[in-house]
């Protein structure tokens, strides 16, 4: 009885699953677009006039705006539903985008930079879309793992990867809208990102929305109506006598946990290497810009140079993250899962491997980049070091301190870049700026050449190269655990 009831109820609720997938899938390619900044960056430099350090804040607005609110999304889809952070997705990305390519149109000159409220205006701007893709994340990754509760790693690993292959989707079209001058439009196709990224959330929330009344209406349990709800189905033959532990480690206070120095070690490693690494997807174009193609001297732009960077970060972000769970799984297997040996390079050494990575491309701009042609490699290490790291730190948060408090322990990690990133960018504004000729004219002398951020990398690579020799102690106290 119990299994007929099982392949009943499982069938009736196959067209919801798949209205979900569909929706979880639209949302999760187009909810990142605060990552293809670097792609308007040129147009905006041209047309408003904006100086470096003008254009991180911007950038910077868009990647922190992702943090602040963050509980606040999660307790609206614990408490209402995926539909609802669609829907409030759908509204940041709506304002943004809207205003952002309002502001843009309104105060081109060819004379005069952009008034100081217009550039406030835009910063906030951005600062929505962060907020947005904060929402649709939730809506996409989380909706998965719910959707999908015996299959949860390959549910949230498949919308993590179309989440992260967002920004390269979402570049696609951006040959479309480009200028005379050989960049890509920024008002146009900001527009059209507006356009997109609203009518898939609406749809979206709708199709999340009518997933549920669906089922309420059969009277069927979906995961979201009864997300908080116990499971009290009975035991059967399959029930396990002994219910297993559910963590390793001990329940851990959120006060035990600020008195660990062994947290705040992992937490600064993070905050440094994760943000040095944000501070390249933000300001790629700015890189690519300052370096004379391969065949010339002269300093020209090619539209889809800036786009295929930040597409190259895309994916290799996306196959790391992809690659490294299973390999993490083999190499790094849970001590509660398997019996099997502890080899050597545990989590720890992984975000050690990823932040030497990092410093050896950073390393490699430093001294060797002459031309457009070569930042590939920065590109392609970025997206694998920054993907890495983040497919660790939630396994190795759950080994360190429990599972009990998880969320929020991993939550707090994840808080690094909040603080560490704007410091980076405005390193590296900063240096550009003072690279950059005076103003003559009215307008500020580009500079060209490694000159512009040489000394930025400079710092970033022995900064991250500390860091990886100093998670040393870390792996040597964790060895054979996590």
């Amino acid at each position: 009885m119990t299994n007929s009831n099982q392949i009943r109820r499982y069938g009736s609720i196959n067209s919801q699953t798949i209205i979900k997938c569909i929706c979880i899938g639209a949302n999760a390619l187009t909810g990142c677009g605060v990552f293809t900044f670097p792609i308007i960056a040129p147009s905006l430099a041209d047309r408003l006039h904006l100086s470096q350090p003008q254009l991180s804040t911007i950038v910077v607005a868009g990647l922190i705006g992702q943090y602040p609110f963050a509980a606040l999304g999660g307790k609206l889809f614990d408490k209402v539903g995926s539909w609802a952070c669609s829907l409030c997705a759908m509204s940041m990305f709506a304002i943004g985008y809207g205003l952002f390519g309002w502001t843009v149109h309104k105060h081109v000159s060819e004379d005069y930079p952009v008034s100081p409220a217009a550039f406030r205006l835009m910063v906030g701007c951005f600062f929505l879309l962060g907020l947005g893709s904060m929402f649709s994340y939730f809506s996409s990754t989380f909706a998965a793992a719910k959707e999908f509760p015996r299959q949860t790693g390959l549910a949230t690993g498949i919308a993590l990867a179309l989440f992260g292959l967002s920004p390269l989707f979402l570049s696609l079209p951006s040959s479309w809208f480009i200028a005379g001058k050989d960049y890509v439009e920024a008002q146009s196709y900001i527009i059209f990102l507006g356009l997109v990224t609203g009518i898939v959330h609406f749809l979206s929330s709708i199709g999340f929305y009518y997933s549920i009344r669906s089922g309420q209406s059969r009277n069927e349990p979906t995961s979201e109506i009864h997300a908080e709800q116990p499971s009290e189905t009975s035991p059967d033959e399959e029930t396990p006598l002994i219910p297993k532990s559910s963590t390793p480690a001990e329940e851990q206070s959120f006060l035990t946990l600020l008195a660990d120095k062994h947290f705040w070690w992992l937490w600064v490693s993070v905050a440094l290497v994760t943000g040095s690494a944000e501070m390249i997807i933000g300001n790629v174009a700015t890189i690519v810009v300052s370096l004379p193609k391969a065949e010339s001297p002269k300093l020209t732009m090619i539209p889809n140079i800036v786009s295929s960077q930040v597409q190259i970060i895309s994916i290799s972000n996306t196959l790391s993250r992809l690659i490294a769970g299973p390999l993490i799984d083999i190499f790094c297997p849970s001590p509660f899962a398997t019996d099997a040996r502890r080899p050597w390079p545990g989590r720890v050494g992984i975000i050690a491997s990823a932040a030497m990575l990092l410093g050896t491309a950073y390393a490699y701009m430093a001294t060797l980049v002459k031309f457009q042609s070569q930042v590939w490699l920065l590109s392609a290490a970025t997206g694998i070091g920054y993907g890495m790291i983040w497919t660790v730190i939630p396994g190795l948060v759950k080994l360190v301190w429990g599972e009990a408090n998880l969320g929020r322990n991993a939550g707090m990690i994840s808080y690094a870049p909040f603080f560490s990133t704007p410091v980076w960018s405005y390193i590296f504004a900063n240096n550009v700026q003072r690279a950059n000729g005076p103003i003559s004219g009215g307008h500020e002398h580009n500079c060209e050449g490694a000159a512009c951020w040489g000394a930025t990398f400079e710092m970033a690579s022995v900064t991250v190269f500390i860091v990886g020799l100093g998670l040393l102690p870390l792996w040597k106290k964790w060895k054979g655990w996590v």
